[in-house]
């Protein structure tokens, strides 16, 4: 995912999304990390929509880790949203999946207030509020470029980019990695295992 496009592309690709939406000041995102810690979630993501001005309802349904166990409707049905390591490979799955009805209002329509969203999120996926806050932000973006039928609405670099020009840019920086590193102490060794999970399509 990263370095697999130009920065041609990227600068071309921001100019066209400026023109749809401008650009806005980076968010307060405090107020949703809190939400996030706190456990209120629909809050924390109908504050990320408004950002987007999107005035959506939102519905959360919870997937357990072991979701492969489950029915279609406690599944994610992707597979592509984090990599860990430079060389892409990594076992971290997909955290969160919106899906987009094929009767989504139009942008600016009044049908689109409340209109129900429908969003899966892995059991563990608020354990880090700065990249649950990335990954709905991108999440809802698609949303948002669907509802304009945005000739890129499916492509995963634009959907990041318009986020960040909405106002998630500082979320987007802080969210788009997570380091962990292990220590193993023995007699006569120390080990340590650094796992860095990259999040985001840039």
């Amino acid at each position: 995912m990263e370095n697999e496009i130009s920065n041609e592309y990227i600068e071309n690709a921001i100019v066209e999304l400026e023109q749809y939406f401008g650009v806005k000041e980076p968010v307060n995102d405090e107020p949703i990390y809190l939400l996030i810690r706190n456990n209120e979630i629909k809050g924390a993501m109908k504050l990320i929509a408004n950002q987007l001005g999107l005035p959506i309802g939102i519905n959360i349904t919870n997937i357990p880790n072991d979701y492969t166990a489950q029915n279609s409707n406690t599944q994610f049905h992707s597979t592509h949203l984090a990599k860990v390591h430079q060389y892409g490979s990594g076992s971290e799955g997909i955290t969160a999946q919106v899906t987009i009805p094929p009767s989504l209002p139009l942008f600016g329509s009044s049908a689109l207030k409340n209109y129900p969203i429908n969003v899966k999120i892995s059991e563990n996926s608020t354990d880090s509020p700065v990249t649950f806050s990335l990954i709905m932000a991108h999440e809802l973006s698609h949303v948002l470029l669907y509802s304009m039928k945005h000739p890129k609405k499916e492509n995963e670099f634009y959907t990041d980019l318009t986020a960040i020009l909405l106002g998630f840019i500082n979320i987007f920086k802080n969210g788009r990695k997570i380091v962990k590193t292990e220590v193993d102490d023995d007699y006569s060794t120390t080990t340590t295992r650094t796992k860095t999970t990259t999040f985001g399509y840039l």
